[in-house]
């Protein structure tokens, strides 16, 4: 993996270098007050495997949670007709069921 790592860096690291040198040679930059970013772990492929197990091998990745929204029922259209509001659940039983009439004499 770090092999892989530095295979996808190691140019970036030539142009950090050159960078770098002309970064320090500018008159310039020399007049900013200001730190200079460490850029010491794109040198070296020591550096940027030793950089890469501490800061990327060593945390876990943090989980993205997302949870699922509550389902919702779809809306009926304006134009839909309902009938009687059911008042109660015996209501609803006793207009659903109809009683078993037996059609043969014993």
């Amino acid at each position: 993996a770090c092999t892989a790592l530095w295979a996808g860096c190691e140019d970036f690291a030539k142009y950090v270098r050159i960078a770098w040198e002309n970064l320090l040679q500018c008159p310039l930059a020399k007049q900013i007050e200001a730190p200079l970013p460490d850029i010491t772990t794109f040198l070296t492929k020591p550096a940027l495997c030793e950089w890469a197990r501490a800061e990327i091998a060593l945390k876990p990745m943090p989980e993205v949670f997302r949870p699922t929204p509550e389902p919702q029922l779809p809306e009926l259209p304006k134009d839909a007709s309902t009938t009687e509001p059911v008042t109660s659940t015996t209501d609803l039983v006793t207009s659903t069921i109809e009683p078993a009439t037996s059609t043969t004499e014993p």
